[in-house]
C-alpha cells in the first residue's frame, strides 16, 4: 500500500502511515488513470533486433568485448595508459590476448624504467661520493649525469604516448625484450 500524503510504502496491515503519521484508509492505493483514458505505450521487452543479446556472436570484423565490456582496443590503451597499476588491473581481470599482451607489456615498460632509476640513483650516488673530493670535477659530472637521465626520462616518456596512442587505434607495438615475454602470458 503506498500513502496518499508521502508516497512512501505502507505495510497493508498498518491503520497509519509510519513516515507522516496520516490515517490511512482500505483504498490508499497509488492512483490508476482516468476513466477513459489510453494507457500510456509500453516499450517492447526482450532484445532490441539493433543490439545482439548474450551468447550471440559479434558482426564480423567486429573484435568481442572482454571480460571487463570494454573494447579490447580501448581496454588495451588504458594499460598503457595507467601503466603499472593499469597493466596488473588488466592482466587480473581480462581473459582477450591483444588486452593481456598490452597490459603485461605496460608493466614490463615500467619495471625497465625502475630499474634503470634505481640503477642511474646508485651510479650518481657513487660518482657524487667519489668526484666530491675532486672540485672542479665534480660539477661538470653532475650536470653531465642529470642531462643524461633527462634524455632517458623523456625517451621513456615519448615510448609512453606511442605506445598509448597505437593501443586506442588498434595497432600493436612489439618491444624487442618485451614482447616475446607478452606473448607468453597472453596465451596462458
Amino acid at each position: 500500500m503506498i500513502c496518499p500524503n508521502c508516497h512512501s510504502f505502507v505495510p497493508a496491515t498498518a491503520e497509519r502511515c509510519p513516515t507522516c503519521g496520516q490515517p490511512l484508509t482500505a483504498t490508499s492505493e497509488p492512483p490508476g488513470p482516468p476513466a477513459g483514458a489510453t494507457p500510456p505505450p509500453q516499450e517492447p521487452r526482450g532484445p532490441s533486433p539493433e543490439v545482439p543479446g548474450p551468447g550471440t556472436a559479434p558482426p564480423p570484423g567486429a573484435t568481442p568485448p572482454g571480460q571487463t565490456g570494454l573494447d579490447p582496443h580501448v581496454a588495451a590503451g588504458l594499460a598503457y595508459l595507467f601503466s603499472f597499476l593499469g597493466g596488473i588491473v588488466f592482466l587480473l581481470t581480462e581473459r582477450n590476448p591483444l588486452v593481456r599482451f598490452a597490459a603485461v607489456q605496460s608493466i614490463g615498460v615500467f619495471l625497465v624504467y625502475l630499474v634503470l632509476d634505481v640503477a642511474y640513483s646508485l651510479v650518481f650516488s657513487l660518482i657524487t661520493a667519489v668526484l666530491s673530493l675532486t672540485p672542479t670535477a665534480f660539477p661538470v659530472a653532475a650536470i653531465a649525469l642529470t642531462d643524461l637521465w633527462r634524455l632517458v626520462g623523456l625517451a621513456f616518456l615519448i615510448l609512453w604516448v606511442v605506445l598509448v596512442v597505437t593501443a586506442f587505434q588498434g595497432r600493436t607495438v612489439r618491444l624487442p625484450v618485451l614482447a616475446g615475454i607478452a606473448d607468453r602470458y597472453a596465451a596462458s
